[in-house]
């Protein structure tokens, strides 16, 4: 998509309707931040974002894919992006599929808050959709390893605003 034709879709698609309902403004630097997070650098702003939980994994997944580049201002961008485009977006509960990964036994204990993923994830409206992408991707029959609720709360200035639950039907490893 060339730049004339993004910025004619952030206009007709974004901003008409922002405007119509009294919201800011997208603007060009905050759709082409949308933009190159929808590709390959993905994986840089995501782990830069994840190394902020200090987990030393993540620290050096950042360290070693960045190479000292925090992406601040793109990031920065992204976020303004996305919080100015859930405006046009209803709060959902919505599903997210994970497999191939052992989540810790204190996960699975209520402790007071939220869990919060620090980076930005993709999700389905629909459980099963979750679960079959799973089974597609590991060429399994058998059912998704975990599929977590994600309550997204209207978007506030607070950074917790979505918490992952354990699915009810798989409270329990």
């Amino acid at each position: 998509m060339t730049l004339d034709a993004l910025k004619q879709k952030m206009e007709e698609e974004g901003n008409v309707r922002l405007r119509k309902d009294g919201h800011s403004e997208l603007i060009v630097e905050e759709v082409v931040g949308g933009r190159l997070y929808t590709g390959p650098m993905y994986a840089k702003y995501n782990a830069v974002l994840r190394a902020k939980s200090r987990v030393p994994y993540l620290v050096g997944v950042a360290k070693d894919l960045c190479i000292g580049n925090d992406y601040c201002t793109t990031i920065h961008a992204i976020n303004s992006c996305v919080l100015k485009l859930s405006k046009l977006t209803k709060a959902c509960n919505v599903w997210r599929g994970v497999q191939g990964a052992l989540l810790p036994k204190e996960f699975w204990v209520r402790r007071g808050g939220p869990l919060c993923e620090c980076a930005t994830v993709s999700a389905s409206l629909s459980v099963p959709l979750s679960a079959s992408l799973i089974r597609c991707l590991t060429n399994s029959a058998v059912e998704a390893a975990f599929c977590f609720l994600m309550v997204r709360r209207p978007p506030t200035r607070s950074r917790r605003s979505c918490m992952l639950q354990p699915a009810p039907s798989r409270a329990t490893p």
